[in-house]
Parts: C-alpha cells; structure tokens; sequence
C-alpha cells in the first residue's frame, strides 16, 4: 500500500511540476499567457516547433519509464522475472532519453539541409 502511495505522490508532482512553473513565472488568474508564437510561421519555425515538442514529450513519458523500471527493478526482490523487467524498461527509458536528445540535432540538421536561413 505504501508503495502505491510514494508511487502516485510521483506521478501528481511530474503533472503538477509545468503548473508551478507557470506560477513562478508571475501569471495568474485572469492574466492572458504571453505567445511566443510568431506573426509569420516559416518552415524553419514549424520544424523547430515539431521537434522541440519530440523533445519534451519524450522526455516526460522517458522520465515516467525510468521510474517505473526503477520500481520493478527495485522492487522484484529474489523474482528474476520482475528484475528482467525492471532491466528491460530501464533500457527503453534511456533509449528514450538519446532519442530526445538526438531530436533536438535532428531539427537543426534538417534545416540546414533544406538550406533555411
């Protein structure tokens, strides 16, 4: 049961963390959120958009798989069953980290072969 609990305190704090931010950020009830969005959306605002938003999410959804393999892992005592899954997505979660990290190259990389300036 305690286990349960520590499990979704972690879960509430990663959805409640973007929500604190924007408190810090001095934005209250009834303010309006400045757009950073600009006036002309050119490719190379669209790419950088598209691969920025990879990034994030995979980041997050990263972030939620280590903690879940971190908790088979941990938790599957003498059950080699549970520690190979722990093992497994432990791996994926990492993978999952390059790939965003890889995602943030890749945009630049596009653009400078689509010749953008």
């Amino acid at each position: 049961m305690k286990k349960s609990s520590l499990l979704l305190l972690a879960v509430s704090f990663m959805i409640a963390a973007p929500f604190i931010a924007l408190g810090d950020a001095g934005i209250g009830l009834g303010e309006t959120i400045p757009s950073n969005v600009p006036e002309v959306i050119t490719i190379e605002n669209a790419i950088s958009s598209i691969f920025t938003g990879a990034f994030w999410l995979l980041l997050m959804v990263s972030a939620l798989f280590f903690l879940l393999g971190a908790y088979y892992f941990l938790m599957g005592g003498q059950d080699e069953d549970s520690i190979k899954k722990g093992k497994s997505v432990l791996t994926f979660a990492i993978v999952a980290i390059v790939l965003a990290i890889l995602s943030r190259g890749i945009s630049e990389f596009v653009i400078r072969i689509m010749g953008v300036s």
